[in-house]
């Protein structure tokens, strides 16, 4: 986790990326746009996740279906949905 910060924490709170993100040419956005905090991007919307895969033979069903999610019409993921964020073309 201190490596992904350290690495990534910097890109997701200068402009919403992480290093993925910036080479497939996405972003994380609020739903109304606007940037969100690295706070909130790390307590909000990983925080969930990485919860729910410590879960002994639950968790992994639970992410599971959080990322298949991304097929509605709305293309959040559960994580999204809590964090009231979105992933759009950067």
């Amino acid at each position: 986790i201190a490596i992904y910060l350290l690495i990534n924490g910097y890109f997701l709170a200068q402009s919403g990326q992480s290093i993925g993100k910036k080479m497939v040419g996405i972003k994380i956005v609020r739903t109304d746009g606007s940037q969100p905090p690295l706070s909130h991007i790390l307590l909000r919307r990983l925080g969930p996740t990485y919860i729910a895969q410590v879960i002994p033979m639950v968790g992994p069903l639970l992410i599971f279906i959080d990322i298949i999610l991304i097929f509605r019409s709305s293309r959040q993921c559960v994580h999204d949905q809590i964090a009231d964020t979105m992933v759009v073309n950067a």
